[in-house]
């Protein structure tokens, strides 16, 4: 087995410095090896991994085709390839192979977007779920088509239209089968993928229906863990690794705007907070997110009438005009700029249900964390900090939440940053920081 050597470089008069030894990286691995976060020697039939520990080998996937990457073909301007190009399989129509194709290449980008739990999450336990349930299936469809509506050609648009609702209406009567209940698994991705669905929705319009899902599905999670954890169910380590640290995480982050536990009191802000005046357009991403950050630090000094959360929604969709209109302002050419800013509009789109979700009278009991302070003392910087049970701590704990960003990160980042740490009394802290 080849192993991946770290050594020590020395530099007269600094410390060691670790560099790895350059290697190739594959994504061929098995399934088991990829839920396991172990290298794969991809060995067929069965990998020497899963034969050594007595595993069963899930197998492997079936290479990719990228048929919506603007660099698949030479002399690509970005065109998709046309529905005419597929073929049915024997898994389902053309334009469900397409929709699936889609959803993996475009979709699941955006809502990777956020952390590198986040990307391991969608780009290893949804597919596999994808090729076996019919619910995730008919979402996945649904979703795809969504999203693809907000960008597509006029004359796609009704094609389009009936594809998502004959999807979406599919996995709701295979959710609600009496005769054939779903699995707590595909139940609770199924919950997850709904909160997705509503975040293609126009911000205009949206009413934070997809944070009920999520509401819904860590109920779900909550009654499991106050009846007890099967320990010898084989759901329970893809629950505990995968889905339960998502529903917490996108719970803390789209409760980061609840008004304190303590009220206005927990907030701490200088006096000489203004409302941030927008400019006429935005001239790069880095503007977009100051202007946004500053949205951000506006709302914590609102009060919770009716008329400060209309001005700060009013701000919040301007914002986002401005920001579709510096996309279309982009050259054909500007492929990595345009992708830049579909992922902003991801993570833009649950902050602002987030905001929406804050500020609806009836769900003012279901929300089980509240910030205990909001510090807006540092101009720059927005600090959250939320105290969560010693169980969620150590869910926090096993998925490695980001303490750092790099400098070529900053651009394509609206959420915030984490750290978590244990208190004295078993509890966990939470701490929220957002940069400008």
């Amino acid at each position: 087995m080849q192993l991946n050597v770290t050594r020590l470089e020395r530099v007269p008069g600094q410390p060691p410095v670790r560099r790895k030894k350059p290697h190739s990286k594959s994504r061929n691995g098995c399934v088991t090896c990829k839920l396991r976060r172990i290298k794969c020697d991809e060995t067929q039939p069965a990998c020497l991994n899963c034969s050594r520990s007595r595993r069963d080998c899930g197998g492997y996937s079936p290479p990719k085709t990228w048929i919506f990457d603007s660099e698949s073909e030479p002399g690509s301007s970005g065109q998709w390839l046309s529905l005419s190009r597929l073929t049915p399989t024997s898994s389902g129509r053309a334009d469900e192979q397409r929709a699936l194709l889609f959803f993996s290449e475009k979709t699941t980008p955006l809502l990777a977007a956020f952390s590198q739990f986040t990307l391991h999450f969608w780009n290893s336990l949804l597919p596999q779920l994808t090729q076996s349930e019919a619910a995730v299936r008919h979402l996945s469809i649904a979703l795809a088509s969504r999203q693809e509506m907000c960008s597509c050609a006029p004359s796609d648009l009704l094609r389009l239209s009936r594809l998502r609702s004959e999807h979406y209406s599919a996995a709701l009567r295979v959710l609600t089968r009496s005769d054939s209940p779903c699995s707590l698994v595909v139940v609770l991705m199924c919950c997850l993928l709904f909160v997705g669905y509503e975040n293609f929705q126009d911000p205009a319009e949206q009413n934070a229906d997809g944070l009920v899902h999520l509401a819904a599905g860590q109920k779900i999670l909550d009654e499991r863990a106050r009846r007890g954890i099967n320990r010898a169910d084989p759901a329970t380590p893809v629950i505990d690794a995968f889905i339960e640290p998502m529903y917490l995480w996108l719970e803390l982050v789209s409760s980061m705007f609840n008004t304190p536990s303590s009220g206005q009191a927990g907030i701490v802000f200088p006096t000489n907070i203004t409302c941030p005046r927008l400019p006429t357009h935005f001239s790069s991403l880095v503007v977009a997110r100051r202007a946004f950050f500053e949205i951000c630090r506006w709302r914590y000094h609102c009060d919770d009438s009716v008329p400060a959360f209309r001005h700060v929604r009013s701000l919040l969709l301007r914002w986002h005009r401005l920001l579709m209109g510096y996309h279309d302002s982009l050259s054909e050419s500007a492929t990595l700029e345009k992708m830049m800013v579909q992922a902003l509009t991801a993570q833009y789109r649950l902050l602002f249900a987030g905001i929406v979700y804050s500020a609806r009278s009836d769900f003012s009991g279901d929300s089980r964390f509240r910030p205990y302070r909001v510090d807006l003392s540092d101009p720059s910087r927005i600090v959250v900090d939320f105290t969560i049970p010693h169980r969620c701590l150590l869910i926090l704990y096993d998925i490695g939440l980001e303490k750092v960003v790099t400098s070529n990160d900053t651009k394509l980042r609206l959420w915030p940053l984490a750290e978590v740490r244990e208190l004295d009394d078993g509890r966990g802290l939470v701490r929220l920081t957002t940069q400008a």
